[in-house]
């Protein structure tokens, strides 16, 4: 199948999805300002296996919604829910990465009957961790730092928490391949970023979904919060840890290995 484009309403917002291949369907969910093409390098490398999904999230370039009031997680998670509904009655594989990650975690409690299996790609699940406080200000900082100079310089201070590459402003809207990769940063600092930094996952409805599950992080990652918060999780919620060669934009910088390694993870709940 050769990429199409389709819209659904949730929630009195217009969300606007591609989608290619065969097979079951993948859902990807982008993290924190990223849309569609972020994970066209992936869509293309899975597509003999799925009919892989990719959406713009509410507020984001082509997609609608209310701009003036912060995004809440069981919000995000309804818009997954949606999509998957749009295209199957059976339900979707989910590949969620960072804040996508996130969603992808609310779409599983919240919504369980339509997630077939899922995939968290270092989830910034920051309320496990035992250094919490020290994260939680500075994420607070990067907010502050947004307001009074905007979205540019918070991302440079964010940045400096990413291990494993150097990122750049600039070299994100490259990578993203998104003409409105700026006014989306804006809103995922505006909207977004304080919800989905701040997510408290509800464990005992993860835990007890037996939707099949595998968290992952990246072994360029090394120590960074996101990481351990990965491996906490499982823990946490009694699923698969595993690790990936890259770090956590890999997905990006390297999708042919990112491809490669998450591929027979996706197999694997296929199976379960």
């Amino acid at each position: 199948m050769t990429m199409q484009t389709g819209t659904v309403i949730s929630d009195n917002a217009e969300l606007v999805f591609d989608y290619e291949g065969s097979g079951p369907l993948l859902l990807t969910i982008s993290g924190g300002g990223g849309t569609a093409p972020r994970f066209a390098p992936i869509s293309s490398l899975l597509k003999d296996d799925y009919t892989v999904v990719r959406y713009d999230r509410r507020g984001n370039s082509r997609s609608t919604g209310d701009k003036t009031k912060p995004l809440d997680m069981a919000q995000q998670a309804r818009d997954a829910a949606a999509i998957i509904n749009a295209l199957g009655k059976d339900g979707a594989y989910v590949l969620g990465e960072s804040a996508g990650a996130n969603i992808a975690l609310a779409l599983v409690a919240d919504h369980p009957n339509v997630v077939r299996g899922a995939v968290f790609h270092e989830p910034p699940i920051i309320s496990l961790l035992p250094d919490a406080a020290e994260q939680f200000a500075f994420l607070d900082e990067v907010a502050d730092l947004y307001e009074r100079e905007g979205a540019p310089a918070a991302m440079h201070l964010f940045a400096k928490s990413i291990i494993g590459f150097a990122p750049t402003v600039e070299a994100d809207e490259r990578r993203m391949g998104d003409a409105d990769a700026t006014s989306n940063l804006d809103f995922f600092f505006a909207k977004e970023f304080h919800n989905i930094s701040h997510f408290k996952p509800n464990l005992e409805r993860l835990k007890h979904s037996k939707v099949p599950m595998v968290a992952v992080a990246g072994k360029k990652s090394g120590t960074a919060y996101y990481a351990r918060s990965t491996k906490l999780l499982s823990e946490a919620i009694g699923c698969r840890f595993s690790l990936m060669s890259e770090h956590h934009l890999g997905f990006i910088a390297e999708p042919a290995t990112f491809a490669a390694e998450i591929r027979p993870l996706l197999n694997d709940l296929r199976q379960s």
